[in-house]
């Protein structure tokens, strides 16, 4: 792309995308851990690690199939960054960082093989395809990381297997190995990364690219590394029902994974760019170190993944948490078509309108796909905002009938008597109470305490809270109501060591509550509220505990726009370059 910098693409696809899911998780998002993240996390992961009891090995046992090492590890190094304090938000903002480096370390790849005339469609596309929140499962759920980790670890994987058998060279096996551990103990389809590897150095050995005896040991590696592999993923007998039980039924599900977003009857013309590539590859004449390995490795790898999607996850193939997997397949079609395209001269024309064609159908399924992603964000702000209001009644209150026979997915746990074992390990809050003006919002998160009464505003006086800060982390947020900006109205902190601390909004909240964040030192401290107005009245929530990132995670998620404004200036840009260079060359 010489009529641009060349990293301007990778800044503006890289903006955009981030931009996007973290509009998603600022609005859709919730701070309340969501089904497998209380046993997973709350119960096997942070209390033994809190309490000293958490043993390296704990960390590879397996969670159903597969042995998240990566995501434990980093949920625990988030984990203590933020003063030991559980932010699923915070993980979802950071798991939004890794999926976007891992998409751009894809487009990269890719890109090196499309030719020079299309990657600017390619950039675009990508761009277009990824930005769709169809993976609205991963990105709302702090405990996904590990499909991130899988995409990641196996493209650079994939790279270096391909890196190394055109080249040669030993320092690509570091890179390798590495990455083949990594990426089977992110989810247990890394198997499935090593096999794609063994296909590809098979394919390269048959065409006579790359044959010595390292490459025979490096193949005997992988295979050995792939069998231990499968060896060690469990069998869990709770998920047969989840399995396909006869070839019919699998057939079915796969045709749902290649036909996505399309009709399952189209999904023969989806996989068609994919299949014709890599026979291309195969059987072509000219043996070529150039030839686009990478794409072939990618080939490989989407048909692994969703050959073994649909038979371990047949009855919710297309759950959203794997169209995250799926969508990979569109970027390597429409690079295959590109390929295929410019590679085959007399079949051009065909792959030209065949491409038009193909890119209908995938319009056509976005266009049905986008409404019901929109209905399930929209669905999924409802529930979580369920579970936040009950879990919060029950730690305020104690009482169970805040959990129990609630509609699904009203609590955030399949079992009701076992989220109230796991809640009771929780400091609870106590119970709310009045303070606020009646329209204002009740947010069910600890007491209310306020100058308006029965009375209305003409109430005055100076209100006292004392807390004690006994936690790990020293950020607490307070939320406010009312008039606080007002004259002979204030709320101040005093704090153990004698510092006082003046809560001063920049704006009235007025009937509706605004979050003021505040560092507060190990120990007692007191909250006053003074209403000296007989025309105005404050009120302000118990203090919540919050991490020590909260106001990096909240600057990051209302930067979403930025990102976006930056995103679309810089493509606004290079497209306006391009129209220019295109212009110049047909004025000559």
């Amino acid at each position: 792309m010489r009529w641009a910098p060349r990293t301007l693409p990778y800044v503006a696809f890289a903006s955009i995308v981030l931009g996007i899911k973290l509009f998603v998780i600022h609005h859709f998002g919730n701070a309340t851990p969501f089904w497998d993240q209380w046993d997973a996390e709350a119960d096997s992961l942070y209390r033994p690690w809190i309490e000293g009891s958490l043993r390296w090995n704990d960390l590879f046992v397996p969670h159903n199939e597969h042995r998240i090492f990566l995501t434990r590890i980093s949920a625990l190094l988030l984990f203590e960054l933020n003063g030991r304090v559980w932010d699923p938000l915070l993980q979802m903002v950071i798991n939004a960082g890794w999926h976007v480096l891992a998409l751009l370390v894809l487009v990269y790849f890719l890109k090196q093989s499309c030719p020079d005339s299309a990657k600017a469609f390619f950039f675009s596309f990508a761009g277009i395809v990824f930005s769709i929140p169809y993976g609205w499962e991963n990105t709302l759920a702090g405990f996904q990381s590990q499909f991130y980790f899988l995409l990641l670890f196996s493209f650079v994987f994939l790279w270096g297997i391909v890196q190394y058998g055109l080249s040669g060279r030993l320092r690509f096996l570091v890179t390798i190995i590495s990455c083949a551990v990594l990426s089977f103990f992110s989810l247990a389809s890394g198997a499935l990364t090593l096999a794609a590897g063994i296909g590809v150095l098979g394919t390269q050995w048959m065409r006579g690219v790359h044959r010595n005896k390292t490459a025979i040991g490096l193949l005997l590696f992988l295979f050995t590394s792939f069998i231990v592999a499968v060896a060690l993923t469990p069998t869990i007998s709770g998920h047969a029902v989840l399995k396909a039980t006869s070839f019919g039924s699998y057939s079915q599900a796969v045709g749902k994974a290649m036909s996505w977003p399309a009709k399952p009857i189209f999904g023969i013309f989806m996989y068609m760019p994919m299949l014709v590539f890599m026979v291309w590859q195969l059987f072509n004449r000219s043996i070529s170190r150039r030839m686009p390995w990478f794409v072939f490795a990618m080939c490989l790898w989407v048909v692994g993944q969703i050959l073994s999607i649909g038979y371990g996850r047949t009855v919710s193939v297309l759950s959203p948490r794997y169209l995250d997997i799926f969508s990979i397949g569109l970027i390597v079609n429409f690079a295959c078509i590109l390929i295929l395209r410019d590679a085959c001269k007399v079949w051009a024309s065909f792959f030209k309108y065949f491409s038009i064609f193909w890119l209908l159908l995938i319009m056509n399924g976005f266009s049905r796909t986008i409404p019901n992603t929109i209905s399930d964000l929209q669905e999924k702000r409802y529930t979580g905002g369920e579970q936040e209001k009950n879990v919060r009644a029950y730690l305020t209150s104690g009482d169970f009938s805040h959990l129990e026979n609630k509609p699904f997915l009203h609590i955030p746990y399949p079992s009701a008597e076992r989220l109230k074992t796991l809640l009771d390990n929780v400091s609870g809050l106590v119970v709310d109470t009045a303070g606020s003006y009646p329209t204002t919002p009740d947010l069910q998160m600890g007491q209310t305490y306020g100058t308006y009464n029965s009375q209305g505003s003409i109430s005055q006086g100076v209100i006292r809270l004392d807390f004690d800060n006994k936690a790990s982390s020293k950020i607490y947020r307070f939320l406010i109501s009312g008039y606080p900006t007002q004259p002979e109205m204030s709320i101040s902190v005093k704090d153990a060591l004698s510092h006082t601390y003046t809560i001063q909004p920049n704006h009235d909240p007025k009937e509706s509550w605004e979050n003021f964040y505040l560092w507060i030192s190990h120990g007692k401290f007191s909250v006053f509220l003074e209403d000296r107005s007989s025309s105005s009245w404050i009120a302000i929530r118990s203090p919540i505990q919050e991490g020590r990132m909260v106001t990096q995670r909240e600057f990051i998620l209302l930067s979403s726009r930025y990102f976006l404004t930056l995103g679309v200036a810089l493509l606004l840009m290079i497209f306006g370059r391009l129209g220019v260079c295109i212009y110049k060359k047909t004025q000559r």
